[in-house]
C-alpha cells in the first residue's frame, strides 16, 4: 500500500515537472515568435528607409546643382558684396534685378540697349536673348541665397518676370540727375524788357 502511494506521488511529481517544462517550452516558443515578428518589422522599416534614401539620392542627382562655386573669375562677385546686395533687396526678384545690373552693365549704359533684350529672347518684338553664360551665373547666385527658386516654374514666374520687367522699364534712378550743362541745353532764357521767355527748342 505504501509503495502504491509512493509511486503515485512520484507520478504526480513527474507530471508537475512535465507541466512546468511544457510551460517553459510554450513561453520560449512565444518569445521566439515575438522575436521573429519584431525582427520582420525592423527589416521592413530598414527596407523602406533604404528605398526612400535611394529615391531621394536619385532625385538629387536629377536636379542641377546650384552652387556659386565654379563661376569664372570674370563674373565672380565677392561674398561681402553679395550679402550686401541681399540685405538691400527686399526679395529674390529684387536681388535678381540688382545682379542683372551688375552682370550686364552694357545694357544699362548709353543707348538703352536693354530694351532690345529679354531673358529668353524672341516674342512679338523679336528681342535678343541675354548672354547664356551670365544667365547661369545669375541663377546660381540667386538660388544660393533663395533656394525656393530652384524650382523652374517658380524661377520663371517670380524671377524671370522681374528681370524682363527691369529691361522694359525706364531707369527711374536717372531721373532728376540732370547736370547744369544739360539743363542749359534744354532751357534757353531770353530776356525781353522785363519778361523772361523759355524756349525748349533744344529738347
Amino acid at each position: 500500500m505504501r509503495e502504491m502511494l509512493s509511486q503515485r506521488r512520484q507520478k504526480e511529481i513527474m507530471i508537475n515537472e512535465l507541466d512546468i517544462v511544457n510551460q517553459r517550452i510554450v513561453a520560449s516558443e512565444s518569445l521566439v515568435r515575438n522575436g521573429n515578428i519584431t525582427t520582420d518589422a525592423l527589416m521592413d522599416i530598414a527596407r523602406k528607409f533604404t528605398t526612400r534614401r535611394r529615391l531621394s539620392e536619385s532625385r538629387e542627382e536629377d536636379e542641377p546643382t546650384i552652387d556659386p562655386s565654379g563661376i569664372t573669375e570674370e563674373y565672380t562677385i565677392s561674398e561681402p558684396e553679395l550679402r550686401s546686395r541681399v540685405r538691400d533687396s527686399r526679395n529674390g526678384g529684387k536681388f535678381a534685378v540688382n545682379l542683372t545690373r551688375k552682370l550686364w552693365p552694357e545694357l544699362f549704359g548709353e543707348g538703352n540697349l536693354r530694351f532690345n533684350y529679354s531673358w529668353y529672347g524672341g516674342g512679338q518684338l523679336n528681342k535678343q536673348e541675354m548672354d547664356p553664360v551670365r544667365k547661369e551665373v545669375c541663377k546660381k547666385y540667386v538660388c544660393y541665397f533663395f533656394p525656393d527658386f530652384k524650382d523652374e516654374e517658380s524661377w520663371i514666374e517670380r524671377i524671370v518676370s522681374k528681370i524682363n520687367e527691369c529691361l522694359r522699364r525706364t531707369d527711374k534712378r536717372k531721373r532728376g540727375s540732370i547736370t547744369w550743362s544739360q539743363h542749359a541745353q534744354m532751357m534757353c532764357l531770353i530776356s525781353t524788357n522785363d519778361f523772361w521767355f523759355i524756349s525748349f527748342n533744344a529738347l
